[in-house]
Formats: C-alpha cells, structure tokens, sequence
C-alpha cells in the first residue's frame, strides 16, 4: 500500500461536505425573490466543484492501478467498494421509500432494473452511473499514463473541453444552434474529468498557469451566478447549460479547486500522524455519507421547523447532517454483516 496523499483525502471529505451544501440550497433551483434565492446560488455556484473533484479523483488515484494490481483485482475492488453497495442502498432506500409513501413499488422485476438503472429511487444517485462508466474505461485509459502520453493526453482534454464545454455553450448563449457532431467523440463526456484529474495530479502548473486558472474559475463562476440570477429573476428559463458539470464553469472551478489544493503543503496544516490518520478515516466514510445523507435531510424537512427559505436551514443544517451520515458510518463500519454498506 503506498503512501496516503493528504489532499486527496482533503479533497475528498471537502467535496462530500459540498455536495450536502448543494443539496440543502436547493433553493437555487426555482427562483423565488428575495436574499435566501441569492444565498442559495451563490452556494449552488461557489460548490459547483464537488462532482466534477469526486470524478477527478478518481481519475487521479486510479489511473496508476497497474502498478498496484491487475485488471482482475481491479474490478474485483471497484464492485464490493462501489457496486454492491449501490445495488444495495438502492433497495434499501427502495423500501424506505415505500414505506414513508414517498414511492410507489415497482410492478415487476423489469420496473425495478429501471428503476435501479436510471436511479428513479434515489435520485442523487445518478453520480455512480457515470462513475461506473469511468471504471469500465480505466483498462483502457490505465495505458496511455506516464510521460510517454502526457502531450497526447493534453491535447485530447483541450480539445474535448473546447469543443463539449465551451463551443455549444458559446452558441446557446447567441442563438445559434451548434452541431453536436462536432464534439470531440473521445472525450465529449464524463471521462473528461479523470483523466484532467491524473494529468492535474501529475503535473506541477507553473505560478503563472495556476493564477490564469484561478481567475478564469472565479470569472466563469461568476458568469454563471450572473447569469442565472439574472433569467431566473426575470421569470423566465434559467440558462440550462449552466447547470451541467459539463459545462465551462464546472470544469473550471472544479479544476482550480484541485490544482490549489495541491498546492497547499497539508503536511504542515495539518501537523501530526495521528490528524492525518483521522482526516483518512473521514475521506474513507465519504462514500457512505453520500449513500445516506438524502435520508437525513427528509427528515430534516419533515420533523424541523426549518426549509429552504430558511438561512440556518442552509447554512448550518448541512453541517449538522454530515456529522449525523458521519456517526451512521463510523458505526456501521464496525457492525459486521453491516460494515459491507458502508466500505
């Protein structure tokens, strides 16, 4: 087992608090005047990095696996880690779901293979399908690492971001209608994100280049807050291609995040073994906080005076809820039969 890289683990429990944020700011979807809309936008934009973080991840901790293990072993840890917990905590929630009327059952054993496969059940859900995508394609993308590739690589992502996130956005926003057949067919989807996180994780940005990639993160964060904030308080249809975390802004910001948290010297932050032990042990229960934490915040909505219009219910409540998926973790992880939930 090789050494842990700290913000790695920084990122990753960072990215499972901010995916919490997002959800309790809800808000930011439907426009209602006021200052909590504002607040919940700016939160729904300052956060937007939490998925595009998590895929590059695992592009950047995965893409060696080689050198650790073979393709067998490979798949054998992606589906106990990831797989059957998934086909799991869908039933799980399946049932939950029923049982509290918010769903109705599936009608046969094809309705529930839809059901799982297109994540009616849990919607927040719809992040493992992708990932699992990202999984089947790491044999392949497993062969091009090393500096051999790197230029090749390079390219692949400028030109995918370009002609997937920035090109189809520029036309949208000027009326014009963009050919998709124009998009780059290696990377015009969601395998863009790990492989920018290898190539990210494995190259040192130059002073100059991290500052380029900072501000044009903070601009085009701000372009969409603008943006949306604008459509959406004039009632008409929020710019949709905003929302995708395939568009320029969440590539951006989600870029930038990674490159300064690298560039932080976590060692000296967080000072210690013993901190950086408890800081893995938290990046470790970040799968299983995710598997749960919709549950905690039904509850949230239906047993507390609190909702989205509310500042602490956006604020502070998403804190409180993943120190609760927290403990629901850590104590499911020593609980054995259960621990397999939660690995």
């Amino acid at each position: 087992m090789g050494r842990r890289v700290l913000y790695y683990d920084v990122l990753n429990v960072a990215a499972c608090v901010a995916v919490i944020l997002l959800h309790f700011n809800g808000l930011a979807h439907s426009y209602q005047p006021g200052l909590g809309y504002a607040q919940a936008l700016l939160f729904e934009c300052v956060f937007f990095w939490a998925v595009p973080v998590f895929y590059m991840l695992t592009g950047a901790t995965l893409f060696g696996y080689r050198k650790r293990y073979d393709t067998k072993t490979f798949f054998k840890k992606r589906m106990v880690r990831t797989l059957v917990p998934f086909l799991a905590w869908s039933l799980i929630m399946l049932a939950w779901k029923v049982g509290t009327a918010q769903l109705q059952p599936p009608v046969g054993p094809r309705s529930l293979v839809v059901m799982v496969l297109n994540t009616q059940i849990m919607d927040v859900y719809w992040f493992f399908i992708p990932l699992f995508m990202m999984y089947l394609a790491m044999p392949v993308l497993s062969l091009l690492e090393g500096s051999r590739y790197r230029k090749v690589l390079w390219y692949a992502v400028g030109v995918g971001f370009a002609t997937t996130c920035v090109l189809p956005q520029m036309f949208s926003l000027f009326g014009m209608a963009y050919n998709g057949n124009l998009m780059f067919p290696l990377f015009s989807s969601w395998l863009l994100f790990p492989v920018l996180g290898y190539l990210l994780s494995t190259t040192d940005l130059s002073r100059a280049q991290r500052c380029a990639l900072y501000v044009l993160a903070i601009l085009a964060t701000a372009f969409r807050f603008i943006v949306t904030f604008l459509t959406h308080g004039a009632n008409e249809p929020a710019v949709s291609f905003l929302w995708s975390y395939l568009s320029f802004p969440g590539v951006l910001i989600g870029a930038a995040v990674f490159v300064f948290a690298k560039q932080v010297d976590w060692g000296k932050v967080i000072a210690g073994e013993k901190r950086a032990g408890a800081l893995a042990r938290l990046s470790g229960c970040s799968f299983g906080v995710y598997l749960i934490h919709m549950v905690v915040f039904h509850y949230f909505v239906v047993l507390t005076p609190w909702d989205g219009g509310d500042a602490f219910f956006r604020m502070a409540c998403p804190i409180i809820a993943y120190v609760i998926c927290l403990v629901f973790v850590l104590v499911g992880k020593k609980v054995p039969g259960v621990q397999k939930l939660f690995p």
